[in-house]
């Protein structure tokens, strides 16, 4: 497939961190081992609350032990989908997470949630971040391995909770439907990363040394 905007790996690197530098995801590669789906490869950059040391080797129950409830609600389930993945089928979900941090890689999840109890109502707009996983999980048709990629979207809640005042006090559209967009508002830069490639990191150097504004860079690319 061709993959826009992106540069060639350079050759001789291993398949999997080939394939890393194509894409902004984290790419963990999951080998039926005996009937038990364990992790046997990782490209790590953005951990959330875990390390590839910690993770490597583990199968589908140990990765999710931190899971509440996992094993006797799900752990049945997501053996079911994994066992019967077809070729060329790509499965997506997301979930969210508060976190107390915008760094993409959090391997240690306790120095972050001390944090919580000390934040002023008045400041948590700026202090707290939405930390939302984007999964996506596919079969490997020569091998009969699986490809779970997770890649991490954050953002202050300070834009969704403006948005959700302003739609309070204007009354022109639904109060959460104003923080959603509010929320997602900057998902289109997704777009311009895959398209422009890498004139995308001239943008955000501009934009850091306040020599321009997004929306005129954005036009001049």
């Amino acid at each position: 497939e061709e993959v826009v905007g992106a540069r060639p790996p350079p050759a001789g690197l291993p398949d999997l961190q080939a394939a890393a530098r194509l894409v902004a995801d984290d790419l963990c590669l999951m080998e039926d081992r005996g009937g038990d789906w364990r992790l046997t490869a990782l490209s790590l950059s953005a951990g959330t609350f875990f390390t590839a040391k910690e993770a490597i080797g583990l199968s589908l129950a140990e990765l999710h032990g931190p899971v509440p409830g996992f094993d006797a609600r799900f752990l049945s389930r997501v053996r079911r989908v994994f066992h019967g993945l077809r070729p060329g089928l790509v499965l997506e979900r997301r979930n969210w997470t508060l976190a107390a941090t915008g760094a993409l890689f959090v391997p240690d999840p306790a120095p972050h949630r001390a944090q919580i109890p000390g934040i002023a109502p008045e400041t948590a707009a700026e202090r707290l971040f939405v930390r939302i996983e984007r999964q996506t999980l596919r079969r490997l048709p020569l091998t009969g391995g699986a490809v779970f990629t997770i890649r991490i979207w954050r953002h202050s809640l300070a834009v969704a909770l403006i948005s959700e005042d302003l739609a309070r006090l204007a009354g022109a559209v639904p109060q959460d439907e104003a923080f959603t967009a509010g929320l997602l508002h900057d998902i289109g830069k997704v777009v311009i990363v895959q398209a422009v490639g890498a004139d995308w990191g001239k943008v955000r150097m501009q934009l850091e040394s306040m020599t321009g504004d997004f929306l005129a860079l954005e036009k001049d690319i």
